[in-house]
């Protein structure tokens, strides 16, 4: 077992417990209407219709990966047909969301003094190396968050103004990496995909 690999068993424990703080913090987060940020998107996506004939196939929501090397921990929020990434037309902001990854400074230091205590003379590539783990665990608490959000949009005005194909998907995933479809929007009818 090389020392990282030891590390990452050993930080097991330590990221179920924030991982768990986490998800009683998303359950206490209004589930039933989407933030902010993204209702505004919609609205300027909305206003764009209105001079403009195109029509989305997808709203994505992508994790940038450079985000964590940049301690920003942002995703990429977008509207596309189905060209994808291709799409010249395309909507998108970046989305940094606070309640995830706010605290994410408090958690590098308790995550250093954790692997201190237990491993000798630690390295900095080696306290990241546990970041992103615990990035990597909370990208997971963000799907679900998504899904529970997400399964409102069809009461929400402008979801429902913006005229869109349908099928309608709802994609999550990595940005130029492995991406899938998490609920669908179809005869005003959100499910499951």
């Amino acid at each position: 077992m090389t020392r990282l690999e030891s590390i990452e068993k050993y930080l097991r424990p330590f990221f179920y417990n924030l991982v768990r703080k986490k998800v009683m913090i998303m359950e206490q987060q209004l589930t039933d209407c989407i933030p902010k940020e993204i209702e505004a998107f919609l609205w300027a996506a909305v206003e764009r219709q209105k001079t403009d004939t195109w029509r989305p196939a997808y709203l994505s929501v992508f994790y940038l990966h450079s985000s964590s090397l940049t301690g920003i921990y942002q995703y990429q929020v977008r509207l596309m047909n189905e060209k994808m990434y291709f799409d010249d037309s395309f909507e998108e902001f970046e989305w940094f969301a606070s309640f995830l990854y706010g605290t994410m400074l408090e958690e590098k230091a308790v995550l250093s003094y954790e692997l201190k205590r237990n491993f000798v003379r630690v390295k900095e590539y080696e306290i990241n190396h546990g970041l992103r783990l615990l990035a990597k665990e909370y990208k997971k608490v963000m799907e679900v968050y998504l899904m529970k959000i997400f399964c409102y949009l069809n009461e929400n005005p402008a979801f429902m103004e913006l005229e869109k194909k349908e099928p309608f998907h709802f994609l999550f995933g990595d940005y130029m990496g492995e991406i899938k479809s998490i609920l669908i929007y179809e005869g005003g009818n959100i499910h499951v995909s």
